[in-house]
């Protein structure tokens, strides 16, 4: 067995190694790191955060190997420990990923030594094989550095569920920084502040003096609108960080957001006293200017934003600010050219661009309103839309395919659009694009209703069903929605997939908290029943369809049509049909099973009646033309 010169690895050094590893730059940085990690000693580390002198990192000898950079006491460095290839990886990231193995690799060996709960051998070649990993904290590292390595990869997702894996033990609250900036970047930013809360004392004393993830707090705050704490946290940094430039910014902010105005500007003050925070004096002066028109102090308010100028001419937002401040004054010709300056920079804005065009109309300066109105048409979805439509109407479906993704960049969410790209799409039969485009629009429609029917047309064309059910698949997944689950249900039942089909309907009618729609997925449970002949079953289902209140008219017509066709329960049958009818009068398939069972119960001249009735409203049913023939042959 291996002897270590230290038999215990702090783990709040362990978990800092494995940050500063994630944060290396390019691969130069990546290797210093960690040699200055490994080589000094297991994980000896400046105060835990050890950060070189930059000169000091340039001019740094490292080893090429990464697995010089670990000693084990009476063997050669060099063959101390190798690690297979990580495979589908860039090599930047396969040997920061090896590097992260080693330091999982020692952890075990110092848990060996402490433990002997995982013992280190070596195989003939000299390489450090792992007996047994069984230990607890063996298994919660592992899972940290998995989770550091796929959040290094952009793989959030997964890292994610490593991350919430590991941090169920309650681990040191440094393995926490990884964790909340995977919430953060998921867009979950409620889990980063729920997490926090939840231990908040343990973690406001270990992140007390890291700016980064007090930063993210702050901003994870704001995305969960509580200003209050955000602002009260930005404050507190600022104090603490006097000159850090994002702390400075958004410091202000916070004071402008709490009305607390002479005191930003006092900031500010301190601010441009400050040399560190030279480079960002451009943006602390957009920030005073706009102090000073909450102030009412508009020509104050001009000096500040004209000195942001000054230091950065291009800075598209002080540019815009200077124009509306203008406009405010009353200097419509200033605040043309302080437009016009703005656009230059930006490339365009519409909503700026047609402020211009009411300006210069108002100004009597017709020729360039006009000018600036054509550009702003020209950029227009409608514009591109109206292109489309007489590229298509001349035949010229290519042409009308590029003129509406012009459109729908602009405005992706644009019905007019989609249905005629859909249509076109359809006619050139060029299904998976279609089948793309429907998808797209279902997962990024703020309301299914259009979307759905539209989709649900499909059915009635050549697109095969299995495909339209693939499409709302994905759809579910992605985005959930009663309205798809009940979509793809009637997909599945249409395609006669009944096992399926029965299975979202039950869904449904399990989780609806509507009436109306449970009662619905009840029905179509029961049809399905009917349609297989599964009498037991339909019976139970109807039984509980009609236990439903409202009960959803069709229910009281399959169950009687049911009993018509099972020559039993004929009056009971009569009385569930005539309630159907007491909800829809007109309905023709209602009429139909009334005439159907007053012809078994032998009344004749009263079911053809009614067959009549129910085809004048359905002429092309043929059912019900042939129920109605059968009959009158019957009584000839």
């Amino acid at each position: 067995m291996l002897k270590f010169r230290d038999k215990g690895i702090p783990s709040k050094l362990i978990l800092r190694s494995a940050h500063i590893l994630r944060q290396a730059q390019d691969e130069r940085d990546l290797r210093y790191h960690f040699y200055q990690i490994g080589a000094r000693g297991w994980f000896v580390l400046r105060d835990g955060s050890y950060e070189p002198p930059q000169d000091e990192r340039d001019n740094f000898k490292y080893p090429e190997d990464p697995e010089q950079a670990l000693l084990v006491e009476g063997h050669e460095r060099n063959k101390a420990l190798t690690l297979s290839p990580v495979e589908g990886v860039e090599p930047f990231e396969r040997l920061r990923w090896r590097m992260l193995s080693l330091i999982y690799l020692t952890i075990l060996l110092s848990l060996a030594a402490q433990q002997a709960h995982a013992v280190p051998q070596l195989d003939k070649k000299n390489r450090m094989v792992i007996v047994s990993t069984t230990t607890p904290h063996a298994t919660n590292y592992y899972k940290y550095f998995v989770a550091t390595f796929l959040h290094m990869r952009g793989d959030l997702d997964r890292a994610e569920s490593y991350y919430e894996a590991f941090v169920k033990q309650k681990p040191h609250p440094q393995a926490y920084q990884g964790f909340f900036e995977t919430k953060f970047a998921l867009g979950k930013a409620d889990h980063v502040i729920r997490a926090y809360e939840q231990d908040k004392e343990r973690f406001d004393k270990h992140f007390a003096n890291n700016l980064e993830t007090q930063m993210l707090l702050a901003h994870a705050y704001l995305n969960t609108k509580q200003e209050a704490q955000a602002e009260k946290l930005f404050i507190k940094l600022a104090a603490q960080y006097p000159d850090d430039d994002q702390v400075a910014y958004f410091a202000t902010i916070a004071y402008i957001n709490n009305n607390q105005f002479d005191k930003a500007l006092s900031f500010l003050t301190t601010c441009f006293n400050n040399p560190s925070l030279k480079s960002k004096y451009f943006l602390l002066y957009f920030l005073q200017s706009k102090i000073m028109i909450h102030q009412q102090k508009f020509a104050d308010a001009l000096h500040s934003i004209e000195k942001s100028l000054s230091l950065f001419p291009k800075f598209d937002r002080a540019l815009l600010f200077k124009a509306i401040l203008y406009e405010q004054l009353g200097k419509a010709n200033d605040a043309i050219a302080g437009y016009k300056s703005y656009l230059e920079v930006t490339g365009g804005d519409t909503a700026v661009e047609r402020q211009l065009v009411q300006l210069l109309f108002a100004q009597q300066r017709v020729p360039e309103a006009l000018e600036y109105l054509k550009r702003v048409n020209a950029r227009s979805p409608e514009h591109f839309f109206d292109q489309a439509v007489t590229a298509f109407t001349n035949k010229e479906y290519k042409q009308a395919l590029k003129d509406l993704d012009k459109a729908l960049s602009l405005r992706p969410i644009y019905e007019q659009a989609i249905l005629l790209k859909a249509e076109i799409l359809l006619q050139e039969n060029r299904t998976p694009e279609l089948l793309r485009t429907m998808q797209d629009w279902l997962i990024k429609s703020p309301d299914y209703t259009a979307a759905l029917q539209t989709f649900m047309l499909l059915r009635k064309t050549t697109v095969p069903v299995n495909l339209l059910t693939q499409v709302l698949s994905t759809v579910a997944k992605k985005k959930p929605s009663t309205q798809v689950q009940i979509a793809l249900a009637d997909l599945y039942a249409d395609a006669k997939d009944y096992v399926n089909a029965l299975t979202h309907f039950k869904a449904i009618a399990h989780t609806a908290q509507d009436n109306r729609l449970k009662a619905r997925a009840l029905f179509h449970i029961s049809h399905i029943h009917f349609q297989a002949n599964q009498v037991k079953e339909l019976e139970e289902s109807l039984k509980q369809a009609l236990a439903t209140q409202p009960v959803y008219p069709s229910s009281y017509n399959l169950l009687a049509y049911h009993y018509g066709q099972s020559k039993k329960n004929l009056p009971q049958a009569l009385e569930l049909i005539e309630k159907a009818l007491d909800a829809a009068p007109e309905c023709p398939y209602y009429l139909d099973t009334k005439g159907y069972i007053l012809l078994q119960l032998g009344r004749r001249q009263d079911a053809i009646a009614t067959f009549k009735q129910a085809l004048d409203l359905s002429p092309d049913d043929t059912i019900i033309k042939n129920h109605l023939k059968n009959t009158e042959e019957s009584i000839a």
